[in-house]
C-alpha cells in the first residue's frame, strides 16, 4: 500500500504509537513498539530508547531491513 503525504500524516496524527515490523530470515516477524509525537508543523519526533541496554550499535531491525527491505 502506498499513501500520499497528506494521508500518511493524517494516519500518524490519529495515534500516538505504532508497531514497526521487519522480517527475520529464521524467526519471521520482529515487531517493535514505536512511540512518536507530531508537532504543529507536521514534523514527526521519535524518542530514543536509552532505557534498555543494547548489545550493539547495529540493531536487529536494521539488519532485517538490509536483508529484506519490504
Amino acid at each position: 500500500m502506498k499513501l500520499d503525504s497528506a494521508e500518511a500524516l493524517a494516519r500518524l496524527a490519529a495515534h500516538d504509537h505504532a508497531i514497526l515490523c521487519t522480517l527475520h530470515a529464521e524467526r519471521g516477524v520482529d515487531a517493535v513498539p514505536v512511540a512518536y509525537a507530531i508537532d504543529e508543523y507536521g514534523y514527526v519526533g521519535v524518542p530514543v530508547d536509552r532505557v534498555k541496554p543494547k548489545a550493539s550499535a547495529r540493531l536487529q531491525r536494521q539488519r532485517n531491513l538490509e536483508n529484506d527491505p519490504r
